[in-house]
């Protein structure tokens, strides 16, 4: 009953569909830009050199280092404003 004139809008709208899902659902959360200075200032006053300020610290997919090792551990919680903003 319908033929290609139907499926090619349905498939266009299902694709935008998935393309904005996925966007909204990625959105990584943030470490607020005065925490990341206060974490430098203290990386300053600790010696720490290898901390890489960079990266989003709380983000999974980078290999960020700076906030891991057996001398100093930092870690973020991400579950304020709705997970979208880490502390």
């Amino acid at each position: 009953m319908y033929g290609k004139e139907m499926c090619i809008p349905r498939l266009i709208v299902a694709a935008v569909a998935v393309v904005l899902i996925g966007t909204l659902a990625s959105g990584a959360a943030l470490l607020p830009a005065d925490e990341v200075e206060a974490l430098n200032r203290s990386a300053i006053a600790l010696g720490k050199t290898d901390w890489d300020f960079s990266v989003n610290p709380c983000s999974t997919d980078q290999n960020s280092t700076w906030f891991t090792g057996s001398d100093v551990n930092l870690a973020c919680d991400c579950t304020f404003n709705n997970n979208s903003v880490c502390h």
